[in-house]
């Protein structure tokens, strides 16, 4: 796909290991309809890996980071977060933890702060009020023996 000029590379000459590759712009299209994602945007799902971004100071530009096609693809969607530069990225289900710490180390060598973190269980309202019950209960009862 390299030699037909469908990827582009950041590789100076020949690609090695460890070269990453995107589509070639006149692509990107086809590229955009494989990666569409039908969640709604800030639809969080379990195990999902999800990055809170803010600059450091006011030189700071998250897009700048995730904007690169490069790095892109694995994004599932960006929510403003906290309205200050701040931003909450959710990665694409099933994005492998090197590429997301590829994207964590490239938003940190652009002087940003980042935390990842991975979503555990998720909870309906009905649900959280049920198990926040039973574990009052288990304080307040103790079994005797």
């Amino acid at each position: 796909m390299h030699s037909e000029g469908l990827l582009k590379d950041d590789a100076d000459g020949t690609p090695v290991r460890g070269t990453q590759f995107w589509f070639n712009e006149q692509y990107g299209d086809a590229l955009d309809e494989a990666l569409a994602d039908e969640r709604p945007a800030g639809q969080l799902l379990a195990a999902q890996r999800v990055l809170s971004v803010a600059p450091k100071g006011e030189e700071g530009d998250p897009y700048a980071v995730l904007g690169r096609p490069d790095l892109n693809g694995a994004i599932s969607w960006v929510a403003e977060w906290g309205g200050d530069g701040e931003v909450l990225v959710g990665m694409a289900p099933e994005t492998p933890k090197r590429m997301v710490d590829q994207i964590v180390r490239a938003l940190r060598e652009a002087d940003l702060k980042c935390t990842q973190r991975r979503v555990g269980e998720l909870m309906s309202g009905d649900l959280f009020r049920r198990e926040a019950t039973a574990i009052d209960y288990g304080v307040k009862e103790p079994v005797k023996s």
